[in-house]
């Protein structure tokens, strides 16, 4: 009897989305198993590439223009169906939209996030699904505000530009007058749990991976907690508040928020346990595997409902710096191809050999 395989991999990031990184794997099968019966549904955890996902549900696309973290202009966009919309902030406060020399967490600002959320509740939309991996700020969400219509005042009254800079002299925070916005309902998915401050948090986690100096991640800190002692209906300890540098914990002070686990959320969205219990053999994937893959990321995330359902599940991707036993197979790109830049540029051709093997094993 031919196999039953699912092939549900997240982006591989800098290569290949994650519907591209599914075509090359199945593409590699099909020639080793051609009676293999394939069925493809790419993932996401919430972070870069999510939205792509929510074209699969019906969301239509609607374009217009906004701002980069760095308040360049760029053509971006958001999807729609009836009155939901899905905003992926790394469309537009994105870390991979800036060059990695020209990365400041200071400067950099989710403003441009806020126009796009602001043109869909103009358009008529009642709940904004926001997914926020990927970002290159650190402003505690205040950019949004800004975009939205708060003034943000210093201690001498002066309204202040919305930026991770500006967070320790914030002292006021103030809704628009005409509150158009005060209906509207964000559910937000995450791809971490971090909270806002500490150890763990926004500033000392995920700063340096933006451009933050040691210096600047202390600055950081003590602007998100000037946030924290202004926003008293927020809770900073939360998981997820410091995710795409602390944006859910403002938009919490203002609206109602129900923040998710990105993966928790599509694979309900997706029917994706159906499609696992329906599978014999599960391939999942994403560019590296490593410790944070294990706090739940997409492929670990399925792997798990796969083991539950007694199903065995395979793992392919770039590169894998943790073991788990809980795949049958681990293929991995670095194997084939040492070179990390060859084997980016190359990977549809790498993993279409990957799934040559797959198809011969299974």
């Amino acid at each position: 009897m031919p196999k039953r395989i699912l092939i549900a991999p997240d982006k591989f990031k800098n290569s290949l989305t994650a519907i591209e990184v599914a075509q090359a794997i199945a593409f590699g099968i099909n020639r080793t198993n051609p009676s293999a019966h394939i069925q493809i549904l790419p993932i996401a955890d919430g972070g870069e590439g999510t939205s792509e996902l929510f074209e699969v549900l019906g969301f239509q696309k609607t374009q217009l223009s906004s701002y980069d973290a760095l308040g360049r202009e760029i053509k971006t966009f958001y999807l729609q169906k009836s009155n939901v919309a899905v905003v992926e902030l790394a469309k537009s406060a994105g870390i991979e939209l800036i060059s990695s020399n020209g990365l400041d967490p200071m400067k950099a600002s989710t403003f441009g996030t806020g126009i796009v959320i602001k043109d869909a509740i103009e358009a008529g939309i009642k709940e904004i699904i926001l997914t926020l991996g990927g970002s290159a700020t650190v402003d505690g969400g205040i950019g949004i505000l800004s975009a939205l219509g708060f003034k943000l005042k210093d201690s001498h009254g002066e309204v202040l530009t919305a930026n991770g800079k500006n967070l320790s002299q914030v002292r006021e925070v103030i809704p628009p007058a005409n509150n158009f916005i005060k209906d509207t309902k964000f559910v937000i998915l995450c791809d971490v749990t971090n909270p806002l401050l500490g150890e763990m948090g926004a500033a000392k986690v995920f700063g340096p991976q933006k451009g933050a100096t040691p210096a600047m991640v202390e600055e950081l800190e003590n602007g998100l907690a000037n946030l924290a002692e202004i926003f008293t209906h927020s809770d900073p300890d939360l998981p997820g508040m410091g995710a795409a540098g602390g944006v859910a914990f403002s938009l919490s002070q203002f609206f109602k928020v129900e923040i998710l686990s990105g993966i928790e959320f599509l694979v309900n969205q997706l029917n994706l346990i159906e499609a696992i219990k329906n599978s014999d053999l599960l391939i999942t994937g994403e560019g590296k595997f490593d410790d944070q893959s294990l706090l739940g990321k997409g492929p670990y995330y399925l792997a798990q409902i796969a083991k539950e359902h007694r199903k065995k599940s395979i793992l392919v991707c770039g590169l894998a710096t943790v073991e788990s036993n809980i795949f049958e197979s681990i293929y991995q790109l670095a194997t084939i191809e040492p070179d990390i830049n060859k084997s980016i540029s190359n990977a549809g051709e790498i993993l279409n050999q990957i799934g040559e093997k797959i198809g011969e094993n299974i």
